[in-house]
């Protein structure tokens, strides 16, 4: 319990009460937690005349060794990532869609000398207990609370990516989070589709019709989870394959909306929109991981006392084999 005094404090213990509050310390007429943050914004019940914050995935981001060299080297992927990163919130705010994603860190997985195909390297991270790439995947993931894991491979066959993808996305889907991409597609929206199947959208109608095996399902739970090919088609959504179109279409860097046009063209309708399942899933995918708490201090300031001649605390060390400890400060 943390007892505090109301004493008259002269202009001589300003100063030392602002050193205090500085350092974390509690003085009289102060909020302890009036610095505290949380870790993570997390989706909040609306209230009224409160704004709901946008839901945030946190990723980690892994590269090859070849990847990196891709790149321009180890001094490069934070840069990388991040232009990852802003080409999917760009897409998201143009497709009126509130949520971000940002690469919580990134780190070459140098010990991975695998094959650099969609399939191998996919199998590789999903394992936790291989040794190479999964299991320091899964460590890490943990350990930084990331929502998501992406892994940028240099492929041959330029383009295109491997996600996880469940047609009944909730809380308790939170291992299909993992995805695999090239790293060209840095300059693409290869990593924004594949993050889009982690978050619930599947491929367009015609594409997912057209495939004999039914690799992927449309949705049960949110049977508008299609990407979309305009009318005219001429363009196509991130989510939609050119295959699928009449002629070759050009791609757009957005989710199917059928509240949006393009060029004249609607951008979805009532059976085909991305935006409104991605409403839905970004608020549970940002909660598969927590951040960790943040490491404390060396010590921790558990009340402080002011007087007119001097300012009193006292501290409890962490971890320390020592009882509170008294610091005057004059």
């Amino acid at each position: 319990m943390i007892t505090t005094l109301s004493p008259v404090v002269t202009s001589a213990t300003t100063g030392l009460m602002l050193a205090a509050l500085a350092l974390g310390a509690a003085v009289p007429g102060a909020d302890v937690n009036a610095h505290s943050q949380p870790n993570k914004s997390k989706a909040m019940p609306p209230t009224a005349g409160v704004r709901t914050p946008c839901p945030r995935i946190d990723v980690l981001g892994i590269y090859t060794t070849k990847a990196t060299q891709a790149v321009g080297g180890k001094h490069r992927i934070s840069f990388a990532s991040r232009a990852i990163a802003k080409r999917m919130n760009r897409s998201l705010k143009h497709s009126g869609i509130c949520g971000k994603v940002r690469f919580v860190t990134s780190y070459t997985a140098a010990s991975y000398t695998g094959p650099e195909t969609f399939a191998a390297a996919y199998r590789h991270l999903k394992n936790p207990h291989e040794k190479t790439l999964g299991a320091q995947a899964h460590r890490l993931r943990d350990q930084y609370g990331a929502d998501l894991v992406v892994l940028l491979i240099d492929q041959e066959q330029r383009g295109g990516g491997k996600g996880d993808y469940t047609s009944t996305l909730s809380p308790a889907s939170d291992e299909f989070a993992y995805s695999v991409a090239d790293v060209e597609g840095i300059e693409r929206d290869s990593v924004s589709h594949e993050w889009g199947h982690n978050l619930g959208l599947a491929h367009d109608r015609y594409t997912i019709s057209a495939d004999p095996v039914g690799r992927m399902r449309i949705s049960t739970t949110r049977p508008y989870n299609t990407g979309w090919i305009t009318p005219d088609g001429r363009y196509r959504t991130i989510m939609a394959y050119e295959k699928s179109c009449l002629f070759s279409c050009e791609q757009i860097s957005r989710f199917a909306n059928p509240e949006q046009t393009y060029k004249g063209q609607p951008l979805g309708d009532m059976l085909n929109d991305n935006a409104r399942v991605l409403r839905e899933t970004l608020p549970i995918v940002a909660g598969y991981r927590d951040r960790p708490p943040a490491p404390q201090p060396p010590y921790v300031p558990q009340q402080c006392t002011a007087h007119p001649w001097r300012l009193a605390c006292w501290l409890r060390l962490p971890n320390a084999q020592l009882p509170d400890t008294w610091l005057g400060l004059l």
